[in-house]
């Protein structure tokens, strides 16, 4: 009877453990599925609006900004397309994944002490091994990714420039030239890598085999602790059973650290940009004189402009330009190649501010203008005009002010006024022709 009591009781506890675990299978579906949707969700809503506000930041910085070869059209859409999202390796799932591994390490010793205090307390020791092993880890890999940052980025800058002028390079034949170019960018970060290889596989193996250590402490402490009748052996089984769950969560945790790392120097380039705010002619300023584009007369004053480009001050390109230009009148500038014909029209545009002297629309100095009315005023066809990837007509509406109505009429008196209506006609798609 007696055999037989303990063996009820044993199957009593063992469908009681099964429909337990079993249990906890069918909530950590629906928790794992939570948290994988709603850490997922918040990574790609946040990668969603740093590239928004990246890209506004972008649009609204000074000419000097973009002059700057560290701010090359190649670099700022690698920073929109790779940063942005790498910004995800400390927050989204990886962050999900890490509170789950803290939360399963305070629960696994919270266990091993409520069942053996002493036990857990040895082996607590080893834990900050395993944290400054894993501080070391990140450290080591937080540099490479920086110092890769910046090789990988020249690199980028080649590709940018290489692809942009393609039917040049392909015209001269420079395809090899450039392939060697970027093979040897993209050798640096391969030999700064290789460097540091050894150091991060030692401190990584180092923190991973730590914990076996510690299992190897446990078990020969928890067999002393039995033998002098402190505690029984079950408790000792879990002990070391909550000691092996929060250290696998140890492992899965510092599984993240290169992503961190990645994610740490992601986020610094992110916020660099969205926090800078143009030195000059911000566009999205509010301030400044808006001159009335019904009544204004289009006067245009140079006084005593001094000159040089930011990206190369040795150069002086204007010194003491004076010129006075009435409304109504049409000027040619005449001049050899860097004279500073096209730099007179971008200090207009206020697309640079002269170093000594001013320059005036109506009497009022650009400095002292709204910059966004200021451009409004001025319609100007470049040296090298730009057609954007859309029609005919969504090109020439382009240029209306924002929130004016550009009807078809109007697209259309626009381009008889500059004698392109019936060359557009002529057209397969007329006006609905895609160019760019």
């Amino acid at each position: 009877n007696v055999m037989a009591s303990e063996a009820d009781d044993k199957n009593t506890q063992i469908l009681f453990w099964s429909l337990g675990f079993l249990a906890i299978g069918v909530i950590s579906f629906f928790t794992q599925f939570l948290q994988m949707f709603t850490f997922a969700k918040s990574g790609e809503k946040l990668t969603r609006r740093l590239r928004k506000d990246s890209f506004y930041s972008i649009l609204g910085q000074d000419m000097t900004w973009f002059d700057s070869p560290k701010n090359s059209p190649s670099v700022l859409v690698g920073s929109l397309a790779t940063d942005c999202a790498q910004v995800q390796g400390a927050a989204g799932q990886s962050l999900g994944a890490i509170v789950q591994a803290l939360a399963a390490i305070i629960v696994g010793f919270c266990i091993a002490f409520i069942y053996g205090w002493m036990l857990a307390l040895v082996v607590l020791v080893f834990f900050p091994m395993i944290i400054i092993t894993g501080i070391i880890n990140g450290k080591i890999w937080t540099g490479t990714a920086s110092k890769d940052r910046v090789a990988l980025s020249d690199a980028g800058k080649i590709v940018g420039e290489c692809l942009e002028n393609i039917r040049m390079v392909a015209a001269y034949g420079k395809e090899k030239s450039f392939d060697g170019k970027y093979v040897v960018e993209i050798q640096r970060p391969y030999n700064m890598a290789m460097d540091k290889c050894y150091k991060n596989s030692a401190f990584y193996s180092l923190s991973q085999t730590i914990i076996f250590y510690a299992y190897g402490v446990a078990f020969g402490y928890g067999g002393y602790l039995v033998q002098v009748n402190v505690l029984p052996y079950y408790y000792v089984f879990r002990v070391f059973g909550a000691i092996i769950f929060a250290g696998q969560a140890v492992g899965r945790a510092m599984a993240f650290a290169p992503d961190y790392a990645k994610a740490k120097i992601a986020a610094e380039a992110v916020f660099n940009i969205i926090d800078r705010n143009a030195t000059y002619a911000d566009p999205y300023d509010e301030e400044g004189i808006r001159l009335d584009t019904n009544t204004s007369k289009g006067q245009i004053s140079l006084g005593q402009i001094d000159f040089r480009y930011p990206s190369r001050p040795d150069t002086q390109v204007l010194y003491k330009l004076n010129l006075e230009i009435p409304a109504g009148y049409t000027v040619a500038f005449v001049g050899q190649s860097g004279c500073g014909k096209s730099t007179s029209m971008q200090l207009l545009q206020r697309f640079y501010d002269p170093e000594d002297g001013y320059v005036k629309v109506d009497g009022v100095k650009t400095v002292a203008q709204n910059t966004r009315f200021l451009r409004r005023l001025i319609g100007i066809v470049a040296q090298d005009p730009i057609l954007f990837d859309i029609t005919v007509a969504e090109n020439i509406a382009y240029g209306s002010p924002p929130g004016v109505i550009c009807t078809m009429a109007k697209i259309e008196e626009a381009a008889k006024q500059a004698d392109y209506h019936e060359f557009i006609l002529s057209l397969k798609d007329g006006y609905s022709t895609k160019v760019g």
